[in-house]
């Protein structure tokens, strides 16, 4: 905001007049969105809850359980390598943008209703918000992400 505009905020609300038919449509788009929205965390989360159990996951936690005081430049190294280890098991277990992304196109073709009442481009925004939730907790220790309610 620029030094000479007023901290003041103005907002226009707008009642919308839709006939019975649209309205019914809309009602329909927000309950298929809701839906494949959570199924798309549940997906998630069942992969996090798998990635967490493999050995493989364990193995990467004791990596960085180096004192650093003792080797800083040996404590780098093995931070290098943990954080690879980690993007790997993250990669196989799809939680990454991308597997977001793939999944959420996956669930309209598994459903054919949910295909039919939201598109493709809508379906995109909703992996981009729970991806947003799932990095929050994967990289900066935020709470585990919720499944909304239908």
């Amino acid at each position: 905001m620029a030094a000479n505009e007023p901290d003041c905020l103005s907002a226009l609300c707008c009642r919308l007049t839709v006939d019975e038919n649209v309205r019914r449509r809309l009602d329909l788009a927000f309950v298929a969105a809701g839906h494949l929205e959570r199924a798309l965390v549940q997906w998630a989360l069942t992969n996090l809850v798998s990635m967490r159990r493999a050995t493989r996951w364990r193995d990467a936690c004791l990596t960085g359980a180096v004192d650093l005081a003792e080797d800083e430049e040996f404590g780098e190294a093995a931070r290098k390598i943990r954080n690879e280890a980690f993007r790997t098991l993250r990669e196989e277990y799809s939680l990454t943008e991308y597997g977001f992304t793939k999944r959420i196109l996956e669930i309209p073709r598994d459903s054919k209703w949910i295909g039919e009442h939201v598109p493709s481009k809508s379906a995109l925004v909703h992996a981009a918000r729970v991806w947003e939730s799932f990095a929050a907790h994967l990289f900066r220790g935020a709470g585990r992400p919720k499944v909304p309610r239908p």
